[in-house]
C-alpha cells in the first residue's frame, strides 16, 4: 500500500508530466493501430484492382519507331513454349458523340472472344460482344454510358455513336468519322491499370479500316500458361525484340513491397514513441 500511495503521490507532484505521458501512449498506441489499417486497407485495394487483369498477362507495346508489331510477329511469340495466346490490338483516342453531347475516350480494337483472357472478371451489363466480323458494331464501358456527372445514360442499346479523331497528314488536320452502333455495355470493373470503364472496343477489323493501319499494331496481350512463367516470357521478349514489357502482377508485387516497407517503417516509429512513452511513466 506505502508503494502505491507513493506512486499516488508523485503523479499528483508532476500532473502536467503525467498527463503528457499517458497522452503520448494513447497516441503511440492510436497510430500503431491506425498505420495497421490503412496500410491492410491500402493492399487491399491495390490487390483488387489488379485481379481485375489476368495474373498470367504481359502488355507488350514497341520501344521504337524500327520495331513494327504485325502478323509475322503474332505468329511468332504464339508458337513459343509457355505462351497460350496472343491478342494483337489497335487503340485510338477518339470524341465519341450521342444526342449532341461527346467525351473523350479510348477505343480499343481487338478480338474481343478473347477479352475474358484479359479481364477474367469481365462481364455485360447489357447486349452481346463485337463479332470478328463486324465493322459496324462497339462495345462501351460502363462509365462512358452510367457518369456520374450526367443524370441520364449517355448512350443506350442499339443505339447509333458517332466517332471522331483527328491526324496530321502532310502537314494539315484531317478529320475521320464513323458511326456505330452500341452492341453491348459492360458491366463496372474498377481496373486501374487498364481503364476498361472509360475504354471502348470495336472489333479488329473495324480499327484497321477506320484508323488506316493496313499491317500493324500498337500491341499485343501475350497470355502465357501459368503466372510462373511470365518473367522468363518477358526477359525473352526484351532480349530478342525491341518492346516494352509490362506485367500487372510484377507492377502490384512491387507497389506492395514498397506499401509494406513503408508502413514497417512507420510501424517501428509508433512503438519506440509508445517505448519512450512507457519509460517516461
Amino acid at each position: 500500500m506505502s508503494l502505491l500511495s507513493l506512486s499516488y503521490e508523485a503523479l499528483k507532484e508532476r500532473k502536467l508530466r503525467t498527463t503528457l505521458t499517458i497522452l503520448m501512449v494513447i497516441m503511440g498506441g492510436s497510430l500503431l493501430v491506425a498505420v495497421n489499417g490503412i496500410s491492410t486497407g491500402a493492399l487491399t485495394y491495390i490487390d483488387e484492382q489488379f485481379a481485375a487483369l489476368g495474373a498470367n498477362l504481359l502488355a507488350v507495346t514497341p520501344r521504337g519507331e524500327d520495331v513494327e508489331i504485325d502478323d509475322r510477329f503474332v505468329s511468332d511469340i504464339a508458337r513459343w513454349d509457355g505462351v497460350m495466346d496472343v491478342v494483337p490490338f489497335i487503340q485510338q483516342i477518339v470524341t465519341i458523340t450521342s444526342h449532341g453531347e461527346s467525351q473523350s475516350v479510348v477505343v480499343v480494337g481487338l478480338d474481343q472472344s478473347k477479352l475474358n483472357l484479359i479481364f477474367p472478371t469481365l462481364s455485360l451489363e447489357e447486349g452481346t460482344l463485337v463479332s470478328s466480323s463486324d465493322k459496324m458494331g462497339i462495345l462501351l464501358g460502363n462509365q462512358i454510358v452510367y457518369s456520374s456527372k450526367r443524370a441520364t445514360p449517355f448512350t443506350g442499346l442499339g443505339q447509333v455513336v458517332k466517332l471522331t479523331y483527328v491526324r496530321t497528314v502532310e502537314g494539315r488536320q484531317v478529320y475521320y468519322e464513323k458511326s456505330f452502333s452500341v452492341r453491348g455495355i459492360l458491366k463496372y470493373l474498377g481496373s486501374g491499370f487498364i481503364p476498361v470503364d472509360q475504354t471502348a472496343f470495336i472489333s479488329l477489323s473495324a480499327a484497321k479500316s477506320f484508323f488506316n493501319r493496313r499491317g500493324g499494331y500498337d500491341g499485343v496481350y501475350v497470355i502465357t500458361e501459368d503466372p510462373s512463367l511470365n518473367e522468363e516470357i518477358r526477359d525473352r521478349l526484351r532480349e530478342l525484340y525491341n518492346v516494352n514489357v509490362l506485367s500487372p502482377k510484377s507492377i502490384a508485387d512491387v507497389i506492395m513491397r514498397i506499401s509494406s516497407a513503408v508502413s514497417l517503417f512507420v510501424d517501428n516509429i509508433a512503438a519506440v514513441s509508445l517505448l519512450v512513452a512507457s519509460v517516461g511513466i
